[in-house]
């Protein structure tokens, strides 16, 4: 629902050989046809978002991975820009009429609101292969309208979320209310992709991200890390992990759930403690060495998502971490509802931490410094700025998920993170 609202508003690797016996305990020994899937990812516009490759029906497509919404989706042919005379997409859109394996879905209208946009379209059921596992009638949008900016390359967007989070809706032409919010209501939920392969046994009931820091100067990176379905990207990492349960956001409107309050719908976990302090030495990388720190006990739940590429914590908490940048971070505006800080861009980032199962996980000076137009900003916001019908949201966006491998289990309702080295 929130993912890629900041790139609208700001811009209008131990190798893992085998599971650890924290990922594999969903495994089920009578399910011999469990096919797990590994795919590498592609970093584009200088590493703010991550796609993979997919074939649906019979053409391949490139699509962005967002573990911040549910649905996939493609555009297809002749299809209209709101706002702009184009919106960016890579040349490629899927024509429902090429395809001998496309099944429209009557009376139903495909619509999702991100807060970058919107896109709108028919629904269908398509044979959808992703990381070698194929799905033979996995429901799609194919989109005709959207507002939402692509990046010269991307066909289209896969959602990762929970199925609550999906964006059927009744009837051939539901009326898109963008003042009302009407794409977050009135859903007609179903499987999104990882939970069709769970469901078909042709993958476990998780998926795990391991995102490479790319090159900033990179606009296009194809080194940008793995996605797993079932299995573990070969990433460096810790032997340790963190585990922490999938929580319900609270004070979400009941309307967007279907009044299903009682259920999960965003990768949103529990931050048990912030850790922030002065860094000392030369030391920039992952976990540091010299450095005067307090921690904040204070505990607030966040969303994990990719979509967003920068996070998102509670306004108290990023006061104080921008008060310790050397040269100090500078207080600014992006719009008149979100603050930016302005940063050399080879200023020297406070510690920054989250304890999460546990474990602090920090980050790698090198994310916390954002490029942008000549100048740096911090890659840090306040969730206090940013809201929707009323709802506040932390986020650990991006830049945090290129410190950790991060696995994203729906069949145990958990997440199980740890740190790249």
């Amino acid at each position: 629902m929130f993912s890629q609202l900041t790139i609208s508003l700001i811009l209008s690797s131990h190798f893992a050989s085998a599971l650890p016996s924290e990922v594999t305990r969903h495994n089920n020994p009578s399910c011999s046809s469990l096919t797990p899937g590994l795919a590498p990812l592609i970093a584009t516009e200088y590493g703010m978002t991550v796609e993979i490759q997919a074939t649906i029906g019979n053409q391949n497509f490139t699509l962005d991975i967002d573990t911040g919404s549910s649905d996939m989706w493609l555009l297809g042919p002749n299809s209209t820009c709101i706002g702009a005379s184009d919106c960016n997409y890579g040349p490629t859109t899927f024509n429902t009429n090429t395809s001998s394996t496309f099944r429209h879905i009557p009376n139903e209208t495909f619509g999702v609101f991100y807060g970058a946009g919107f896109a709108t379209g028919i629904l269908g059921y398509e044979e959808v292969g992703v990381a070698g596992i194929t799905i033979p009638n996995q429901k799609i949008g194919v989109v005709s309208e959207l507002s939402i900016p692509g990046d010269g390359r991307k066909n289209g967007i896969l959602g990762l979320a929970y199925l609550l989070l999906t964006s059927a809706h009744p009837g051939d032409k539901y009326p898109n209310d963008l003042e009302n919010l009407s794409y977050l209501q009135n859903r007609l939920p179903y499987n999104p992709l990882p939970f069709s392969m769970a469901a078909e046994h042709k993958s476990l009931s998780w998926f795990a991200l391991g995102i490479n820091r790319t090159p900033m100067n990179e606009s296009v990176s194809l080194n940008a890390g793995y996605i797993g379905f079932g299995t573990l990207p070969p990433v460096s990492h810790s032997k340790n992990w963190a585990k922490a349960p999938v929580v319900i956001v609270p004070d979400l409107p009941p309307s967007f759930t279907n009044n299903q309050t009682n259920k999960r719908t965003f990768w949103a976990i529990e931050v048990q403690s912030t850790t922030i302090g002065t860094r000392s030495g030369s030391n920039l990388t992952t976990t540091p060495t010299t450095s005067t720190t307090l921690t904040n006990s204070t505990p607030f739940n966040a969303v994990v998502d990719n979509g967003n590429p920068f996070s998102f914590i509670p306004g108290a908490l990023s006061e104080h971490y921008h008060s310790l940048w050397s040269p100090p971070a500078v207080k600014g505006f992006f719009s008149e509802d979100l603050t930016k800080w302005q940063v050399e861009c080879d200023a020297t980032p406070p510690v920054l931490g989250f304890e999460i199962g546990g474990i602090t996980f920090y980050h790698d000076a090198r994310d916390l410094i954002f490029p942008m137009n000549g100048t740096c900003v911090s890659s840090l916001f306040s969730s206090d700025d940013l809201s929707l019908a009323g709802v506040s949201v932390s986020f650990l966006g991006l830049q945090f998920l290129k410190n950790v491998l991060a696995v994203f289990d729906f069949g145990g309702n958990e997440m199980r993170i740890a740190a790249r080295v």
